[in-house]
């Protein structure tokens, strides 16, 4: 049950991060650029947390 509360918070906080970053690009500028690429990583960083714990989860479910 923790395996899914934690992988539905982290799924709502790449969501979070993706609007912030589809927002960002609206703005621009050189401190838009940078704050876009650290959205994108961050993104990209949660969402292979995400891949990581449901790969954990299948494997201790077996």
């Amino acid at each position: 049950m923790f395996y899914y509360l934690l992988i539905g918070a982290l799924m709502a906080a790449v969501l979070l991060v993706l609007v912030l970053g589809v927002l960002n690009i609206m703005r621009s500028g050189d401190d838009a650029s940078r704050t876009s690429n650290k959205l994108m990583m961050m993104r990209v960083g949660l969402q292979a947390t995400v891949i990581l714990l449901i790969g954990v989860l299948f494997l201790v479910q077996k």
